[in-house]
């Protein structure tokens, strides 16, 4: 039997090689960093809100999430994005439940999945819709998509006989288990844009809804109620040509996206004028 140290080693080799598999091509995972990043926007427009110290956690989550994924740890991966799920969720209930939150994070109050995406009572029911966004009708829909997605990652989480249909958690390349992942990952973000725009959007500035408006409406745009919110709030501004991540699929790349600028380069330059353009107009 090897040591400790050899056992390691042999864990970490095995993982690098997985991690050289999976960036191979980066695309899929660029794209998935790009998600995170649209998490990032949502914390700098709510930054002033106390349960807003929780996107800290939800995007470390994520990125040690996508750092497992790439590296072959899946069901580690899908215990990072099951975090990310509740904590988006808690995050909205605590914003109405002040008591809850001042508990949770002294540590005498758990957050209670059941509780807070209940069908009549939690964040995407019928009540919190009328209170915060009452143009909105499909709560009931997200509701039921987030509560599958939950369970679907807690099968993994919880070590499910589904989840072990492929065999033991060896670190090995598995193109389907990275598939799968980055599709929740998909959905979670589709999800959460929902919840935080039910929670959070009509209390926001014209200042704030433009820092949004281009990610929602990309990622959020079968959700009319949304978009017609931002029509009557800000005026109309022009689509780029050719817009990137329309559909919100991973293959196109959220990285690219012109909403994002620390990720863009310059689409177009301004060409300089031509030096003879005076002497042709003189002649």
């Amino acid at each position: 039997m090897p040591d400790l140290r050899t056992r390691y080693e042999e864990i970490a080799a095995a993982s690098h090689r997985v991690r050289q598999q999976s960036l191979a091509d980066v695309t899929p995972i660029d794209a998935a960093h790009g998600f995170v990043d649209e998490v990032k926007i949502w914390q700098v427009v709510l930054q002033d809100r106390p349960e807003a110290a929780i996107f800290a956690q939800v995007i470390s989550g994520l990125e040690l999430g996508l750092f497992a994924l790439a590296s072959g740890l899946y069901r580690q991966s899908y215990g990072s994005l099951r975090l990310a799920v509740e904590l988006i969720a808690g995050m909205s209930w605590f914003s109405s439940h002040r008591l809850d939150l001042a508990e949770w994070q002294a540590g005498e109050k758990d957050l209670i999945w059941r509780e807070i995406t209940n069908q009549e009572e939690g964040i995407l029911s019928p009540r919190y819709r009328k209170a915060f966004f009452p143009e909105i009708s499909e709560e009931r829909k997200y509701n039921g998509l987030y509560a599958k997605l939950y369970r679907e990652l807690s099968e993994h989480v919880h070590g499910n006989a589904r989840t072990w249909a492929s065999g033991p958690d060896d670190i090995v390349f598995d193109q389907n288990q990275q598939n799968e992942w980055l599709s929740k990952l998909e959905t979670f973000t589709l999800v959460m844009h929902v919840i935080l725009s039910l929670r959070y959007l009509q209390e926001l500035s014209n200042e704030h809804l433009r820092t949004l408006n281009p990610v929602l409406r990309a990622r959020a745009s079968q959700v009319t109620a949304i978009l017609k919110y931002f029509d009557d709030r800000l005026p109309p501004e022009p689509m780029p040509a050719n817009p990137v991540g329309v559909e919100g699929s991973l293959t196109a790349s959220v990285a690219e996206s012109p909403y994002l600028e620390e990720r863009t380069a310059p689409i177009l330059e301004t060409e300089a004028p031509r030096a003879d353009s005076e002497e042709r107009r003189s002649s």
